[in-house]
């Protein structure tokens, strides 16, 4: 057997042998997923279709632009994911700004989706290796459990590529499961602005494309 990994140490999981109970027994399993790995798929397939000059287009029902949204994606993503692996939240120092944008973009070669990508691949990952939903984390000074966390990355996911299909006129329609969880998440902590977004997407989301886009 191989050496424990960093997150297996953070938690302090004891190797066992076969039969005996382990703290991952009594947590349960990995948690699942399956909800943020296909809005941040979704995400990235609809960030192929955006150009530079879409960055400066306004954001639906919140403050800034695409560009805004799309930096503070990638690096609430970067942040989840060191926190959730046991490391300190990178913070405003570590951030990727809205000037390194363009370069960014164009240095990994792939469009603005491989870099955001890249970014949730890491957060999925992280969520994926966690086995007690119950765990606390410290995000920025805010203290949550990992359950709490996943909802709220869920939750800006959805906000996310609601946005960028609303902007950019492309479709999207996420499954009722991911809508009803959103909607339990958005009824739990939310401030009048993220509520009234995430009402206004719902409503829209829930609509056939064509009475969504005539008003």
């Amino acid at each position: 057997m191989g050496p424990a990994s960093p997150l297996r140490e953070h938690l302090l999981i004891p190797v066992t042998h076969q039969g005996e109970s382990t703290i991952d027994d009594m947590k349960g399993r990995p948690m699942d997923t399956a909800a943020l790995r296909e809005i941040t798929d979704e995400v990235s397939a609809q960030l192929s279709e955006m150009t530079i000059g879409d960055l400066d287009g306004a954001a639906v029902g919140r403050p800034g632009d695409l560009g805004d949204l799309y930096v503070a994606s990638i690096n609430r993503n970067l942040r989840v994911a060191a926190v959730l692996n046991g490391h300190r939240s990178r913070g405003a120092d570590g951030d990727l700004g809205r000037g390194r944008l363009r370069s960014s973009a164009n240095q990994y070669g792939g469009g603005f989706e491989h870099l955001h990508r890249r970014s949730a691949t890491e957060m999925v990952t992280a969520f994926g290796a966690v086995r007690d939903d119950q765990r606390l984390v410290d995000v920025d000074g805010t203290v949550v459990t990992a359950d709490e966390l996943y909802e709220h990355a869920v939750r800006d996911a959805f906000l996310f590529a609601w946005n960028l299909a609303s902007a950019l006129d492309l479709e999207f329609q996420p499954r009722a499961g991911i809508i009803r969880q959103v909607i339990r998440s958005m009824l739990s902590d939310m401030d009048d602005a993220d509520l009234e977004a995430t009402v206004d997407a719902l409503v829209r989301t829930s609509m056939p494309r064509t009475v969504a886009a005539g008003g």
